[in-house]
């Protein structure tokens, strides 16, 4: 237990103080055999599915985020009700660390599809395994903090003015590439004004500026687990880098264009 803690604790240190540390792949010589990459592979998707349960059930319990009040089925009461005194409460925690865990799990999918598509494109590409480390981690720490940060805005009190900030950013992204585009599409409520800093409460600054240090971390791993453990150069780092940022553009501008298509 006490061994377990201590490699958590140097987790966060490296995640914080290290990312190049925190990112870098170990034990990279049981890539080398079929069954080295086999054995990699589990205990990647472990540390994945434990971090992803570190990160929902918390959120979950503390009632931010996807939180559900159904009751638990027939067939769930049934099996639960000599296991645990409240089946339904069980239920809904389970209910609401499922919805809670799909959004990451989707997005580290997306993220790693881009990532190692880019390292394929630039010709640098030493092993999906090594991409799939590299996402894993920069997931599980940075891109987490960024989930639960947005969770926490769109239910916490006193945050009006971040969590608006925080939409009009997003739409202002929407309507430059609907733009670019010269599509004639809208979003719900319209074109945002002009985006406007002030008024923030310090609670408010305090989450957007853990967004912000949280996007930069996210965004520097996986330019440091491109240069070291696919071993590139820095400026193939950065086409990565770039075109993992281009990635949701991209998106926006196919899903503009087939809507315009479709209407």
């Amino acid at each position: 237990m006490i061994r377990r803690g201590g490699a958590v604790l140097k987790g966060l240190f490296d995640a914080v103080i290290r990312p190049s540390k925190f990112v870098k792949i170990r034990q990279a010589t049981y890539l080398r055999s079929r069954l080295g990459l086999v054995v990699q592979f589990v205990k990647l998707s472990w540390v994945f599915l434990t971090n992803l349960l570190l990160y929902a059930v918390p959120l979950t319990l503390a009632g931010v985020g996807f939180t559900s009040a159904a009751t638990a089925p027939n067939w769930f009461e049934t099996s639960a009700q000599s296991l645990v005194r409240s089946p339904d409460v069980l239920w809904r925690l389970l209910v609401g660390t499922t919805q809670n865990s799909a959004f990451l799990t989707v997005a580290t999918g997306v993220v790693l599809l881009a990532y190692h598509s880019s390292i394929l494109f630039v010709l640098s590409s030493r092993g999906f395994l090594r991409s799939f480390y590299t996402v894993v981690y920069a997931t599980s720490a940075y891109l987490a903090t960024i989930f639960t940060g947005v969770m926490y805005l769109s239910t916490a009190s006193g945050v009006d003015r971040a969590q608006t900030l925080i939409i009009d950013v997003q739409k202002t992204v929407f309507y430059a590439v609907i733009d670019a585009v010269d599509a004639d599409v809208g979003l719900p409520g319209g074109r945002p004004d002009e985006l406007v800093l002030s008024g923030l409460s310090p609670k408010g600054e305090f989450i957007i500026g853990l967004l912000i240090v949280a996007a930069l971390y996210f965004i520097y791993s996986l330019y440091l687990g491109a240069r070291i453990n696919h071993e590139m150069s820095r400026l193939k780092g950065l086409v990565v880098v770039v075109a993992i940022a281009l990635a949701p553009v991209a998106y926006i501008a196919a899903s503009v264009l087939y809507n315009t298509a479709v209407a």
